[in-house]
C-alpha cells in the first residue's frame, strides 16, 4: 500500500520521480496502471518537478496513490505528440490523495491536466495545495472529490465542457472554483467556509466567459472570520457579447447576515450572486441563520 510502497526524491532531483515517456515526441502509452504508491516530491530540496510526469496517456488508471511534497505537480497528464499535437485521453485518477504542496516555493498542485481530456477524476482528496486541480483541457469529468484547505481548489483554464459535480470545498483560502471557459457544469457541490476573510475572494468565479451552468450547490458562509466577496461572481468583460449568458439556478445561499437581497449586501460582501452580465437565474434560494 501507498504508506508502505515510497518513491521520493533524492535532494536537487528537480525533476518527475515517475516519468511516463521522457519526451513528448509521438508517444502513445495506453493503459498504464499505478496502483498504491506513495510520491514524496521532498520540496524543500527542489526548484521544479513533481510526483509524475505521463505523455500521451491513453486509457491508463492512477488508483490509491499518494502524492505529497510536490514542488510543481503530484501528477502532470499531458499530450501525445508535444505543442499542438494529439491529446491524450480517457485516463482515470480515482481514489488518489494530492497533499501538501501549499509551501511549495514553485506551483504547488495536486493534478494538471493540459492537452490530456476526456478524463475521469473519481473520489479522491486534495488537500493543503496553492492549487489542487489545473485543468488545462476540458472536456474532463471531475466527481466525488474533497478540495479541503490550501487556497484554489479546481481552476478550469482557457477551457471547456468540464464537469464538476458532487465535490465538497472546504476552508479553501482563496476560490473553490476559478472557471475561466465556456461550457462548463458545477453540479451540485457543497462550499463552505471559502475566502481567507480579506473579502478578495469568491467562492466560485466565474472569469470573463459566458455558458456556463451552475446549479444546485449549496454556499455557506458561516461567520466575518471567513468573509467572502460573494458566492457567485461573474467577473464580465465581454462574456455575453462573446458567448452569451451563463445558466445559474436552484442554487442554496446560506448566511448568517440579515439581508434578504441575492445582489446587494450580505455576508457575502458584494452579494450572494454578482453579475457582470444578464443571465438566466431561476429558483435561487437565501437563508439567513
Amino acid at each position: 500500500g501507498p504508506e508502505f510502497t515510497e518513491l521520493k526524491s533524492k535532494a536537487s532531483l528537480n525533476g518527475y520521480i515517475l516519468k511516463i515517456n521522457s519526451t513528448q515526441t509521438n508517444n502513445n502509452n495506453w493503459r498504464v496502471r499505478i496502483r498504491d504508491i506513495k510520491f514524496d516530491g521532498t520540496m524543500a530540496s527542489q526548484s521544479s518537478g513533481g510526483g509524475i510526469q505521463a505523455f500521451g496517456c491513453i486509457q491508463s488508471e492512477f488508483s490509491g496513490c499518494h502524492f505529497e511534497n510536490c514542488y510543481d505537480y503530484g501528477m502532470y497528464l499531458w499530450d501525445c505528440q508535444g505543442g499542438s499535437g494529439a491529446f491524450g485521453h480517457h485516463n482515470q485518477i480515482i481514489n488518489c490523495l494530492f497533499d501538501q504542496g501549499e509551501t511549495s516555493g514553485g506551483i504547488g498542485c495536486g493534478l494538471y491536466m493540459r492537452n490530456n481530456d476526456e478524463n475521469c477524476v473519481l473520489a479522491s482528496q486534495f488537500q493543503y495545495n496553492k492549487f489542487g486541480i489545473i485543468d488545462e483541457s476540458g472536456f474532463n469529468q471531475i466527481e466525488a472529490c474533497s478540495l479541503v484547505d490550501g487556497q484554489v481548489g479546481i481552476k478550469i483554464l482557457d477551457s471547456s465542457r468540464t464537469r464538476v459535480n458532487n465535490c465538497v470545498f472546504d476552508f479553501c483560502s482563496h476560490e473553490g472554483v476559478l472557471l475561466r471557459g465556456p461550457f462548463n457544469v458545477v453540479n451540485a457541490c457543497s462550499f463552505y467556509r471559502c475566502s481567507d476573510g480579506s473579502v478578495t475572494y469568491d467562492y466560485l468565479l466565474i472569469d470573463y466567459y459566458g455558458t456556463n451552468v451552475i446549479t444546485n450547490n449549496t454556499f455557506q458562509a458561516e461567520n466575518n472570520s471567513f468573509k467572502a466577496n460573494s458566492a457567485i461572481n461573474e467577473n464580465g468583460n465581454v462574456a455575453e457579447d462573446t458567448y452569451g449568458g451563463n445558466l445559474i439556478a436552484h442554487n442554496y445561499f446560506i448566511s448568517t447576515s440579515s439581508s434578504t437581497s441575492l445582489q446587494g449586501s450580505s455576508n457575502f460582501t458584494t452579494g450572494a450572486l454578482v453579475q457582470a452580465n444578464t443571465n438566466t437565474t431561476d429558483n435561487n434560494v437565501t437563508r439567513f441563520s
